[in-house]
């Protein structure tokens, strides 16, 4: 089975960053490319070695996935897609958990090594206890740039900042905010009611 490959913007997807981001990677030699007929392109193992030096535990994530979702471990074929895709997968279970709760606004605030998730709900604000600590090593940036890379699609439209989120067959609106915190940019989601 042939490797796959992706491109500079499949790249920044997986990842959450930007293009500008991933060439910046590659052009200091932490994510290795190769150039196909005149198109960069960076291969699957190229990516699982760049978590990986990035710090991400990937059996962490794919142990959290599973646990999370109550699906199986992937099965090693499985495992690097899975890998790539946690980011996505914490980003839908964070907004599926906060519109089952119907909070107010969603905080995600960077600290040393992890991240916490608090909710306000009836005006009272609520942190998730046990996010940090189950949070697997080296995922905390990835999320926070997933959710700023899905916000900012919507951005370059000239819009507000926001995020569609498609959850259990309905479609919500959120707005994103960055906020300073101590040890970094965090995030306000504000859910837009419809």
């Amino acid at each position: 089975m042939a490797e796959r490959l992706y491109s500079i913007r499949q790249t920044a997807d997986l990842l959450g960053g930007s293009p500008a981001d991933v060439r910046r990677w590659i052009d200091a030699g932490a994510l290795q490319a190769e150039q196909l007929a005149g198109d960069v392109r960076v291969s699957e193992r190229s990516l699982i070695r760049f978590l990986k030096d990035c710090g991400v535990d990937l059996a962490g994530v794919l142990s959290a996935i599973a646990r999370d979702s109550a699906e199986p471990v992937p099965e090693p074929d499985d495992a690097s897609e899975a890998a790539l895709n946690a980011p996505t997968r914490l980003v839908e279970a964070i907004l599926k958990d906060a519109v089952a709760r119907r909070a107010e606004t969603i905080a995600l605030e960077p600290l040393p090594d992890t991240l916490t998730l608090k909710l306000r709900v009836g005006g009272r604000w609520r942190e998730k206890p046990n996010f940090a600590s189950r949070l697997p090593a080296g995922l905390g940036p990835l999320l926070m740039a997933r959710f700023q890379a899905l916000a900012r699609v919507s951005a370059e439209s000239g819009g507000p900042t926001t995020l569609e989120a498609h959850l259990d067959g309905r479609t919500y609106f959120f707005r994103i905010d960055t906020c300073s915190t101590p040890h970094g940019d965090g995030l306000l989601i504000y859910p837009i009611p419809s």
